[in-house]
């Protein structure tokens, strides 16, 4: 981010909702502000309601306050489906190592809540299908992760487990980490 878009942005972050009133608290011309406005939606830091002199914008505040909560929401299925119907062996009606082997390589961030950890532990080893050799468990760390990465995983998650902490995958490193 620049320089001009930092004092847009400070602007913003000070109160500043209108094209009219970031430009004087800038000193810079309403064509350079809606430029800059531009580019810092582009960029995901502000959202823009409105059109012309009713124009408003605000800057863009993160949807969950922190991983545990993205994690409650995003893990539902998880939840709901081991939790409440583990005899199925599905998580929203797909086979659940293969539903945990997308949701591990979604390109995204991937967080797990710990109880959902919990109950991939407890139920996925314990079921094997008949086609395969391996139980769920193996088929989904086979499926997600090469290497060495499935004993780091493994390791990881049952840490998360014992001390009620979120799994996540970092976005910049892609290394699976832990919140507590």
């Amino acid at each position: 981010m620049d320089l001009n878009q930092e004092r847009v942005l400070e602007a913003i972050q000070n109160g500043k909702i209108t094209i009219n009133e970031i430009s004087a608290a800038t000193g810079m011309s309403e064509d350079a502000v809606m430029g800059i406005i531009r580019s810092l939606q582009a960029m995901g830091h502000i959202s823009v309601m409105g059109f012309g002199p009713y124009m408003r914008i605000s800057e863009r505040k993160p949807m969950f306050q922190s991983f545990r909560e993205y994690a409650a929401l995003t893990n539902s299925p998880i939840l709901y489906s081991l939790g409440f119907e583990p005899t199925t062996h599905q998580i929203a009606g797909k086979w659940a190592y293969l539903w945990l082997i997308d949701f591990v390589n979604y390109p995204g961030l991937v967080v797990f809540h710990p109880q959902a950890l919990r109950l991939v532990l407890d139920n996925l080893p314990k079921w094997k299908s008949p086609l395969h050799e391996k139980d769920d468990y193996e088929l989904f760390l086979d499926g997600a992760f090469s290497g060495s990465k499935k004993a780091e995983f493994e390791q990881l998650a049952k840490q998360a487990v014992q001390i009620d902490a979120v799994l996540f995958r970092d976005a910049t490193t892609k290394q699976w980490m832990l919140q507590e």
